[in-house]
């Protein structure tokens, strides 16, 4: 990794850490079934809300919790940091793949000339529009990776990014993380992941 990728990295890495600063205190703060007033909305970093699911939804889960707070965020905090920092970077959301892939009809998702073209979540890009970064994000409940995986190790970047949200852990979370991990690792992708209710990053204590 040369040195201008490796600052990117270090740049993208202080925007995860804001991000997930900020994501807790939206969390502790700015949920629709349980208003806290005791800061405002400028204090927590965003005015983005968990909003509450249906009172009619037969569900445990109250506040829905997923990947689309965590982009929003992440973009938010990407903007303030280029600003602050002076970056000419540029981002792309739901940035179409360059290869094509087969979700369907298959054991295993694969990239096949005869599939479609994906999407990935966020791109960032360099001050010539080159796709320097890409990143998958993932909501607490997401239970197939695999295809987020499989675009992430065939896409062309010199940085990519797997960022989730989880609500709470055990074991056998950290269990599945870990395989998952594995994969990640082996494909080089950077996994960085975030516990709300513990407010702690993985690794997590078992």
């Amino acid at each position: 990794m040369n040195s201008e990728i490796e600052k990117i990295k270090e740049n993208i890495d202080e925007v995860t850490e804001k991000t997930f600063k900020v994501i807790k205190q939206v969390y502790d703060y700015q949920r629709e079934s349980n208003p806290k007033k005791s800061k405002m909305w400028s204090e927590v970093g965003s005015r983005i809300i968990f909003p509450k699911y249906s009172e009619h939804r037969k569900s445990e889960e109250i506040d829905r919790i997923s990947e689309q707070e965590l982009r929003f965020v992440f973009v938010e905090q990407l903007i303030l940091y280029a600003n602050e920092n002076k970056l000419d970077i540029y981002y792309s959301v739901e940035t179409p793949t360059d290869g094509r892939y087969k979700f369907s009809g298959v054991e295993k998702p694969e990239k096949s000339d005869y599939g479609v073209s994906a999407r990935t979540d966020l791109s960032i890009h360099d001050k010539d529009f080159k796709r320097i970064c890409l990143i998958e994000f993932k909501n607490p409940k997401a239970s197939n990776y695999e295809k987020d995986i499989l675009k992430l190790d065939q896409e062309t970047s010199d940085l990519k990014y797997f960022i989730q949200i989880i609500k709470n852990y055990d074991k056998r979370t950290i269990n599945k993380l870990a395989k998952m991990t594995e994969k990640m690792s082996s494909a080089r992708i950077e996994y960085r992941c975030y516990c709300l209710e513990k407010g702690k990053l993985y690794p997590f204590d078992k």
